[in-house]
């Protein structure tokens, strides 16, 4: 009888035991699905500043690309905001997550670049680093200008003469006219000589900072006569107190500068950032900060050359300087008055 009971007993523990074991396999099993969303939201988000390199000295007036690689793997990408120090340069919510960031107005010393990332689920990343502004090596620093629509640009003493040391990137003449803004390569190639037009580098504003904007001639030149005076009297798009210069203000530029030969080396953009390889003698001594902004062809309507050539309009009879990364170069140069070339100015 006792053994019976032992026996029953025995049986009850064992069938409890068993239901035990089960009720914990299940719960421990139960949670390795679980995902462990804070941990995937973590490591899905990346944020890395891929320019400037960290510690990097800039010299002040430098127009210095800020490049992000920002990657999620689970969730969209919300935003992706620019700091310098405490203070938002800008919100983007688009690739490519980059901006084109204007040192003229800093005072030299050091100051942190950061990039905050944000996806769709509230998540944060971020990377920072660190740049020193430093004084200008290059030519003398002018009294720089801004334009009608308000953009500011850095200016270069060369010689006698003052130089925008930036591209063109208005959208106005300087009495508030709106210059045509001409997109996609059909109607660029349906343009005549005498047609005012303007158009950003593949029809991307992402373009604008860097490189400004691309202008048919009688755009540079606001529809007047051609001149090669020097000065050559003709403001065009430039701005007030300003002009577009003339082949023969282009010419007392390059002898400023040691001739011809000399001068274009000392005209480019250092390095292979903007500029491709080989980027031939560029020293930019003379502060002209030259950069590769291509053209755009009157005959296909398409964006070329940009990392391999800038061209510059003169006043001119539809006459345009280029430089070339590998010093291919030449002036006096007469093209159709329908390209899209780039456009400086000097003061009056």
């Amino acid at each position: 009888m006792n053994k019976q009971r032992n026996k029953k007993r025995f049986s009850s523990y064992y069938f409890l035991f068993v239901l035990l074991f089960i009720a914990i396999f299940a719960c421990n099993k139960e949670e390795e699905i679980i995902p462990d969303d804070s941990q995937n939201n973590e490591v899905s988000l990346f944020c890395e500043i891929t320019n400037p390199e960290n510690e990097i000295e800039v010299p002040q007036g430098t127009n210095l690309l800020i490049s992000a690689n920002i990657i999620d793997s689970i969730y969209l990408i919300n935003s992706v905001q620019f700091f310098k120090d405490s203070s938002e340069l800008v919100s983007i919510d688009n690739v490519p997550y980059q901006y084109n960031f204007n040192t003229t107005s800093l005072d030299t010393g050091a100051y942190v670049i950061k990039v905050v990332a944000e996806n769709s689920i509230g998540i944060t990343q971020s990377d920072e680093v660190s740049i020193k502004i430093i004084l200008s090596e290059f030519g003398v620093e002018g009294s720089g200008v801004i334009d009608i629509d308000g953009n500011q640009y850095r200016t270069v003493i060369i010689g006698q003469q003052e130089w925008i040391s930036e591209n063109l990137k208005v959208t106005h003449y300087p009495d508030g006219t709106e210059i045509p803004h001409v997109s996609g390569g059909n109607n660029w190639e349906s343009l005549n000589n005498n047609d005012d037009a303007y158009c950003w580098f593949q029809d991307d504003t992402c373009y604008k900072e860097a490189y400004g904007a691309l202008y048919t001639w009688a755009a540079a030149m606001h529809n007047t006569e051609s001149s090669n005076l020097n000065p050559s009297g003709i403001q065009g798009v430039c701005p007030d107190g300003w002009h577009l210069p003339s082949d023969a203000e282009w010419i007392e530029l390059f002898n400023e500068l040691g001739g011809y030969e000399e001068a274009r080396g000392k005209m480019k953009e250092i390095g292979t950032f903007h500029w491709n390889y080989p980027n031939i003698d560029a020293t930019n001594e003379s502060g002209f900060w030259a950069l590769p902004s291509g053209y755009r062809s009157s005959i296909y309507g398409n964006c070329m050359s940009m990392g391999n050539a800038g061209y510059w309009w003169c006043s001119t009879s539809n006459t345009y300087f280029y430089l070339t990364n590998d010093n291919n170069t030449d002036i006096h140069l007469t093209g159709a008055s329908s390209y899209g070339f780039s456009v400086r100015c000097v003061k009056n």
